[in-house]
């Protein structure tokens, strides 16, 4: 049963991420076995720092499948505006009869309304992901082993602020929510009620058109931001742990 819950395990990460990683991973990606294994960098982590690090590299994980999240849910937003800019275009050529002038101004109202948020949606999604990125590189760079120093300030007996570490680890955990939150409408949280606020309803004339995304978008979106809570959990927990250690070992 263990061995069955850990390969169900490798899998969604291979999911999150989008790539090839882990046991399953494919000639050439860089899987865990291939981290450790590599020249100056498995001999570098003892013992003890090996789940943080573990941990830590899932996330940087999520943070490409959240990424990669943005860019389908930014490219399936900016097709529906292709096509209604089409569709619009190619209406008002072939009309010819009168029509109810008060009418079509509030419908093309509607329309300009429509698209202004989804242009707005699609540029909001944009700068979650480059914060998303952003912190993805500060989080690897304080991955270089000893990490002692990295978590030197961890919650223990006495100490109760983050080190610097932890408060990365918490940042780049709260860029992935906002931006897995946006593709979810907002709502924040996971599961099927949010999969299909986000991607909505066709016959659903209250729906939010300017946020709507296909379901298996808000399925991936919804997947991805919680494993990303996971990680982040693991990774505070294992980084307390490595200061805790480090304290035992000065007395």
């Amino acid at each position: 049963a263990a061995a069955a819950e850990e390969e169900a395990e490798s899998e969604v990460e291979v999911d999150v991420d989008g790539g090839a990683y882990g046991r399953q991973a494919s000639a050439g990606s860089a899987g865990w076995d291939d981290f450790c294994g590599g020249a100056g960098t498995g001999e570098q982590y003892s013992a003890v720092e090996i789940p943080l690090v573990r941990a830590c590299l899932a996330l940087v994980k999520c943070s490409r499948g959240t990424i990669k999240v943005a860019l389908e849910a930014s490219e399936y937003v900016g097709s529906a505006v292709e096509k209604e800019d089409a569709a619009a275009a190619e209406k008002a050529e072939e009309e010819e009869e009168e029509k109810d002038r008060a009418k079509d101004q509030d419908d093309q109202k509607a329309k300009r309304e429509t698209r202004r948020r989804r242009l707005n949606y699609i540029g909001t999604l944009v700068e979650l992901a480059r914060q998303v990125g952003d912190g993805m590189t500060e989080l690897g760079s304080l991955l270089y082993p000893p990490l002692s120093d990295a978590v030197a300030a961890a919650d223990g007996e006495e100490q109760e602020e983050d080190s610097e570490l932890e408060r990365r680890i918490e940042l780049q955990r709260m860029a992935i929510v906002a931006l897995h939150d946006c593709v979810l409408g907002g709502n924040g949280g996971d599961g099927e009620e949010d999969e299909k606020k986000a991607a909505g309803d066709d016959n659903d004339d209250t729906n939010e058109a300017a946020v709507k995304v296909s379901k298996e978008i808000a399925s991936h979106s919804s997947k991805i931001r919680s494993a990303a809570e996971k990680r982040a959990t693991e990774a505070r927990t294992a980084a307390r742990e490595i200061a805790r250690s480090s304290r035992r070992g000065k007395r």
